[in-house]
């Protein structure tokens, strides 16, 4: 009896600490907090070839500041940068409806979200060709706009040893015509 106790024991133990553990016991697995209720998991990885990422799908408007970025710097004229790369910055209560990593690995609040439509495509409805034009072939790397956003996805992944977030725009309104341009870009590169 006392041999069988002490296999049962074993067992168990072989058992927390073999890789059929909780998938939740993992260091690499990402959790998130609750974020929009209307946002559904519909895929994830936690490693292997697919990597870090969860997908959720699900239509929320968002309020915040789209953020253009360019490489180029103010300076420089031959080459530049005029296609960039589009963000949304996600005001406190947006921020909110999203759900951000939280745990042990990689954890990061969504502050910036990058986006899947090019620059030209997300500016043209907020200003119009004359100042769409005007802004993709001006010298400062980073513009401001205040914008309400609708996404129909939101992802997270990780890579370059960091958490990102990615949204599928469904629709963009203004909030104000307001641009305000930066010498200094910040959410784009690794």
């Amino acid at each position: 009896m006392k041999v069988l106790r002490v296999s049962l024991l074993f067992l168990s133990l072989a058992a927390t600490a073999s890789p059929q553990a909780s998938a939740s016991d993992r260091p690499e697995r990402s959790e998130y907090s609750d974020g929009a209720l209307s946002l559904k998991l519909i895929s994830r990885s936690d490693g292997g070839e697919d990597g870090y990422f969860a997908r959720f799908v699900g239509t929320v408007r968002l309020t915040g500041t789209l953020v253009i970025e360019f490489d180029r710097l103010p300076d420089i004229t031959d080459d530049r940068d005029t296609d960039g790369e589009a963000f949304f910055v996600p005001d406190d209560s947006s921020r909110r409806k999203l759900p951000a990593a939280v745990g042990r690995f990689y954890p990061r609040p969504v502050s910036s979200i990058a986006l899947d439509k090019k620059p030209r495509v997300l500016l043209l409805p907020l200003l119009g060709r004359k100042r769409t034009d005007a802004l993709l072939n001006g010298v400062m790397p980073r513009y401001e706009l205040p914008a309400s956003l609708t996404i129909k996805s939101f992802s997270s992944w990780v890579e370059c040893d960091h958490r990102s977030y990615t949204a599928e725009v469904a629709s963009i309104r203004p909030v104000s015509s307001q641009v305000i341009a930066k010498a200094k870009p910040s959410l784009i590169g690794c």
